[in-house]
């Protein structure tokens, strides 16, 4: 009896310690700039560029907020967002950067999680300057459907470009 409660502990303590690294942020040798290009034929740096700000502002719902440089002559937007992922049953809130840029007929998106922001807890949201691992999957699942949705919007298959063609 001794032994299966001496057995049962140490798996409780097995389970949670292994439990709790992965409880540990990323490690800096994990990839944390995407980036992903687009080829656009027959459209402009300026309709690239318009589709792009357009997209940013739906998508991340106060453009304000979220764009830092915007720069239509040369088709240049950067910016900040925030990934919302779940650990826990409780969100979770990584900072990103954002740079977008857009040339004749192609674009490209990188996405950085930068991890140079300080933990803090703002207005009741914490900030984790760099996420778990499964916060981390969750980020570049979030990063993946970004850049489709993009896509879409620069190749006009999106609500939006499907909306202001009337």
């Amino acid at each position: 009896m001794k032994q299966t409660l001496l057995i049962t502990g140490l798996l409780a303590c097995l389970t949670l310690m292994t439990g709790c690294v992965s409880l540990q942020p990323i490690d800096s040798t994990v990839e944390r700039v995407f980036t992903y290009d687009y080829q656009i034929p027959d459209k402009s740096k300026s309709d690239i560029y318009t589709a792009a700000f357009n997209f940013i502002a739906l998508n991340y719902n106060d453009s304000k907020s979220v764009l830092r440089v915007t720069d239509a002559k040369n088709g240049l937007i950067i910016g900040k967002g925030v990934s919302v992922w779940q650990e826990l049953g409780t969100n979770r809130h990584t900072p990103h950067d954002i740079m977008f840029a857009a040339k004749e007929g192609r674009a490209r998106l990188q996405i950085t999680i930068a991890g140079t922001a300080q933990a803090s807890a703002i207005g009741g949201v914490y900030v984790w300057p760099l996420p778990t691992p499964g916060g981390y999957n969750q980020m570049v699942e979030q990063f993946n459907n970004l850049s489709n949705k993009l896509e879409n919007e620069l190749k006009d298959n999106s609500d939006l470009s499907k909306f202001i063609d009337f």
